[in-house]
């Protein structure tokens, strides 16, 4: 549980968004805050990013599940959208990916570390071993 640290805080956002890989990516801001919940079970982040098509807002818990050794994400986002993602640890790196939508497809979110006071986010689209860059974020700690 301690890992899931690497979210907790409040963070600004700054990035691109797209939707097509042959469009350039459209600048997006925000910020989000992530805290320890359920008696130090989980964490809970709220977000708000503002860019192309209004942005979005969304709700996240992040829990690991002993039983089945896994971590899991559960979100809701403006304007209805709902994800569950499994995710690990790979070296410092944290991948979340989401369940298969109906046509297959995935969602994978990779966050890093980019220094001290900070973190990044990648999110790709895909399936199996195509995957293209919709979100870039760098997240900077704030207080």
């Amino acid at each position: 549980m301690q890992r899931l640290q690497f979210y907790v805080g409040h963070w600004n956002e700054a990035g691109g968004m797209r939707d097509d890989p042959e469009k350039p990516f459209s600048d997006i801001a925000g910020s989000e805050t992530c805290r320890w919940s359920a008696g130090g079970y989980a964490v809970v982040c709220e977000e708000r990013t503002e860019g192309p098509g209004g942005g979005w807002d969304g709700v996240y818990i992040l829990s690991y599940d002993a039983a089945g050794g896994q971590y899991h994400v559960y979100g809701t986002e403006k304007p209805g959208n709902n994800i569950h993602a499994v995710g690990r640890l790979d070296g410092d790196r944290w991948i979340w990916i989401t369940d298969p939508a109906p046509d297959g497809s995935r969602v994978r979110y990779t966050f890093a570390p980019a220094g001290t006071g900070a973190r990044t986010m990648a999110v790709e689209v895909g399936e199996g071993e195509s995957w293209f860059g919709i979100v870039n974020i760098k997240y900077t700690a704030s207080n």
